[in-house]
C-alpha cells in the first residue's frame, strides 16, 4: 500500500524549521551586538575615567604651583594670612604649625578668633595634635628639605582640600584649605570642556 505524501504538511514543517532558524540568528546577532555595545560602552567609560583623572591631576597641579608660589612669599603675621583669605577665593583657611605648635589661628589680646576660625581649629585639631598625619601621601619632589602633599579633610560636614607644605629645615608647616566649591566648579567647568561622550558626561 502506497502512502500519500501530504505536501503542506512537508511545506508547514519546512517554514517552521526556517523561521526557527532565522529566529534564533537574529537573537544570536542581537546578542552579538549587545555584548559589542556593552563593550564599547565600558570602553568608553574607561576613557573618560581616564579624561577625569587627568583633569583632576592637571588642577591639582595648577593649585600646587599657586599655592606654593604663595607660601614662598607669605606674610605669617596675622592680618597678612588674614588678608590673603580675603583675596584669593580658592583659599578659605589657613594653618600655620611652627615646632609642633598652633602658631595661626590663634586668638589674640585684640583679636579673638571667630566663630568661623574656632570651628576650623577644632576640625583640624587631629592634624594639629599629629602633624605626621599629614604625610600619608607626601610627595617630596626630589627635594629632600621640603615636603608637601595633598590631604583631604571633612569641614563643616564637606570634603575640605588641604595643601600642606613644611618651611624652615621643616620646622614650619603652611596648611592651605582650598574651597570646595571652587575646585568642584573648576572640575565641572573641565569636564564640560572635555565633552565626555560616556557615562561620565554632565
Amino acid at each position: 500500500m502506497k502512502h500519500k505524501h501530504h505536501p503542506r504538511r512537508y511545506l508547514l514543517t519546512f517554514l517552521l524549521l526556517l523561521y526557527a532558524a532565522v529566529g534564533f540568528l537574529t537573537w544570536q546577532s542581537l546578542q552579538h551586538r549587545q555584548q559589542a555595545a556593552q563593550m564599547a560602552l565600558q570602553e568608553q567609560g574607561r576613557h573618560d575615567l581616564q579624561q577625569l583623572t587627568r583633569l583632576v591631576d592637571n588642577l591639582l597641579q595648577q593649585r600646587q604651583n599657586q599655592l606654593s608660589a604663595i607660601s614662598e612669599f607669605l606674610d605669617l603675621r596675622p592680618q597678612g594670612i588674614r588678608e590673603l583669605i580675603a583675596k584669593t577665593p580658592i583659599i578659605t583657611d589657613v594653618l600655620v604649625l611652627e615646632n609642633r605648635r598652633l602658631r595661626y589661628p590663634v586668638p589674640e589680646t585684640q583679636t579673638p578668633l571667630s566663630a568661623h576660625e574656632q570651628q576650623f581649629v577644632s576640625a583640624m585639631t587631629p592634624l594639629i595634635n599629629d602633624p605626621s598625619l599629614l604625610r600619608q601621601n607626601a610627595d617630596d619632589d626630589n627635594h629632600p628639605a621640603q615636603a608637601f602633599g595633598w590631604f583631604v579633610g571633612r569641614h563643616r560636614q564637606q570634603t575640605t582640600l588641604l595643601y600642606w607644605q613644611q618651611q624652615a629645615d621643616n620646622q614650619r608647616i603652611l596648611v592651605f584649605a582650598l574651597s570646595y566649591a571652587v575646585f568642584r566648579a573648576e572640575v565641572i567647568a573641565g569636564i564640560d570642556d572635555l565633552q565626555l561622550p560616556g557615562l561620565l558626561r554632565l
